[in-house]
């Protein structure tokens, strides 16, 4: 499941979205006091290596996010991962 906070910086109220594995969206308002968006990965059982070595989704995120021009970063640490 991927759930999705995010608020213009013109804007006062923020979306939140969420989707698991059927292809249906929830979408709804949501208070957040700063812009910017907060993605949050859900991971199944089976997955769980990945929450526990973050070195393996920060390797993915240099892969192939590394040109975005919006700033990663990863479990709340305040370096950016997307440095290009």
């Amino acid at each position: 499941k991927i759930v999705v906070e995010s608020r213009r910086i013109d804007l006062t109220e923020g979306v939140r979205w969420e989707a698991g594995p059927t292809t249906e969206i929830e979408m709804s308002s949501l208070e957040r006091s700063e812009p910017g968006s907060t993605i949050t990965l859900h991971l199944k059982p089976e997955h769980s290596a990945f929450s526990q070595k973050p070195e393996i989704v920060e390797q993915a995120l240099k892969q192939y996010a590394d040109f975005l021009g919006a700033p990663i970063f990863l479990n709340d640490s305040p370096v950016r991962v997307n440095v290009i």
